[in-house]
């Protein structure tokens, strides 16, 4: 066995490392000289020095031809291979497997189509504050604004910010309100790197307003950096909301760009305005600006609240199921998973600790959101039940992952009958009720995620009991 440990890994720490070490020595093995370690100082789950990704690439290589032998003795590090005699041998598609952590929120920003960051008014995260973000004038404590206001000439008596006492879906949502004049907020994606626009292709935008006074509210894809509009729609709200806010109001139409969106590489930090997240430098990884932006708000004054805005290429930028259906997923990040032949996805890792799947279920607008910045957050509108309809749709096997710290036995027995439970169940009949006739094709589930699982497999051994698909339960 080989052992690699970066010292600094705050995800796997270092003792747990240590203690399977210890263990390994316990029986033998390096005495053996059946165990090899590779401690690299100062380096993080991931590393993220080019250096030290050598050294582990270099050191796991010569263990594998040391190690590995076929009946003429020793692998060899070199081979000739001749296409025309090779033959497909059948490989377990577990070993093609990729792990999606929404923890982090570049890796779901790559699946989800939704561009905007913060669709949701989220209360501001504490912890991060402290870790060195800032509050935003809406009350999100991020890197850098994620909504910034947007006021137009011949404005006056205008008020823009976070409504704590408006709340939509259980978020705050966002006022704004004017006594004459264009006035709205405005939203360039990601760390407000600006949004890639791209011409003459539709995009999907929805929102739900909450309308106080008879106005005409506007929603604008704009150029910002060239001060151009590239699509624009005025509207009146029609008040249809959900049965615990009346007085809220869906809207949802086409905007077309009339241009495209330019983008062009900066600095890391060489705008303030801009988060690109950690450097990881050198000339691979630029930042990436782009000039496009989203605005919404009112035409000319009044006042409105703003629960939800979101805003997606349509069916021509997304993945596509085989009924038809236009998943909330970019087609480009569908066509990389195929392209490198990608057949497991598992849906967990350190973001288990935090996730408690009946929150993730239904609309995405009825969401938890949290504050959006680089390698600290969650993302509304992206949950386990996406990534399964995403891999359901490439044929890939998909993995949900649960730890005990919010889900216990019975959460875990109701997961498994809302994915496979009929409308004669309790569980099944909400998953058809959140818009999911078709059961979700899960056949493995991962308890634990990485930290010591006794806790869990404690707690199942005393509840003593596994419930089924069909809503019965029966002895472990």
């Amino acid at each position: 066995m080989l052992v690699i440990q970066g010292d600094s890994d705050a995800n796997v720490v270092f003792e747990e490392t240590a203690g399977i070490v210890r263990a390994l020595r316990r029986q033998g093995l390096e005495a053996a000289g059946k165990l090899e370690t590779l401690v690299v100082p100062d380096e993080r789950h991931g590393f993220r020095r080019w250096v030290n990704q050598l050294l582990a690439a270099n050191k796991t290589m010569d263990f594998l031809v040391r190690r590995l032998k076929t009946d003429d003795g020793p692998v060899k590090s070199q081979y000739t291979i001749h296409p025309h005699t090779v033959t497909n041998h059948a490989v377990n598609r577990r070993w093609m497997g990729c792990h999606s952590d929404p923890g982090f929120v570049q890796t779901p920003r790559g699946f989800m189509s939704n561009l905007i960051s913060a669709s949701s008014f989220g209360f501001p995260d504490p912890d991060l504050c402290s870790r060195g973000g800032h509050m935003d004038h809406h009350g999100n404590c991020t890197s850098v604004p994620s909504w910034t206001k947007w006021v137009g000439r011949h404005a006056t008596g205008v008020s823009i910010g976070l409504a704590p006492a408006v709340v939509f879906a259980t978020n705050p949502s966002m006022k704004v309100e004017a006594t004459n004049g264009t006035v709205g907020v405005a939203n360039r994606g990601l760390g407000s790197a600006g949004l890639f626009l791209e011409a003459g292709r539709g995009y999907e935008f929805e929102a739900w307003v909450l309308q106080d006074t008879n106005v005409t509210l506007f929603a604008e894809l704009r150029d910002f950096q060239h001060n151009i509009t590239l699509s624009h729609v005025e509207f009146q709200p029609n008040v249809t909301g959900p049965a615990w806010g009346a007085n809220w109001g869906r809207v949802n139409f086409t905007l077309t760009p009339s241009s495209a969106s330019s983008c062009h590489a900066i600095e890391y930090g060489s705008d303030p305005a801009v988060d690109c997240g950690l450097n990881p430098g050198g000339d691979a990884h630029p930042c990436l600006v782009c000039s496009g932006e989203l605005v919404l708000g009112l035409v000319d004054g009044g006042r409105i609240n703003i629960g939800y805005a979101a805003l997606q290429p349509g069916p021509w930028g997304r993945v596509i199921t085989a009924d038809g259906t236009a998943l909330p997923v970019l087609r480009r990040s569908g066509e990389t998973l195929t392209q490198m032949g990608i057949s497991v996805v598992r849906n967990g890792g350190s973001v288990t600790q935090a996730i408690r799947w009946k929150d993730w279920r239904g609309s995405l607008w009825n969401r938890p959101s949290n504050t959006q910045a680089w390698g600290a957050t969650l993302l509304a509108g992206w949950g386990m039940f996406d990534q399964v309809d995403l891999a359901v749709a490439l044929g890939i096997e998909p993995i949900i992952s649960l730890a005990y710290d919010l889900n216990d036995p019975g959460d875990c027995a109701d997961l498994v009958e809302y994915c496979w439970g009929s409308n004669a169940t309790s569980w099944g009949k909400r998953r058809i009720s959140d818009g999911h006739a078709h059961v979700y094709n899960v056949t493995t589930f991962e308890l634990g995620a990485r930290r010591c699982s006794l806790p869990i497999v404690h707690s199942y051994e005393n509840d003593n009991f596994v419930k089924t698909g069909s809503g019965q339960t029966k002895e472990s």
